[in-house]
């Protein structure tokens, strides 16, 4: 049985060839769009924040601190 989740809807508008793609995918493996969907979505998250921590990290050193004296000073 699956773990129960706090989960929240949602509606997203995707270009038709994506949803076809989709679709046949999710038919072809047995695993939910929606599956697929919420992977994706934690895997681009984890990019960007990835990004914006590297960002933060870069701008901190160019200010000659690091990362937590700058978090510190601006909390």
């Amino acid at each position: 049985m699956k773990e129960s989740i706090n989960e929240v809807a949602t509606h997203v508008l995707v270009p038709v060839n994506i949803a076809e793609r989709l679709r046949d995918l999710a038919k072809k493996t047995r695993v939910t769009q929606s599956e697929y969907l919420r992977e994706a979505v934690a895997d681009l998250l984890k990019k960007y924040e990835a990004e914006q921590a590297a960002k933060a990290e870069a701008e901190a050193a160019r200010m000659g601190m690091g990362v937590d004296e700058g978090e510190r000073s601006n909390g």
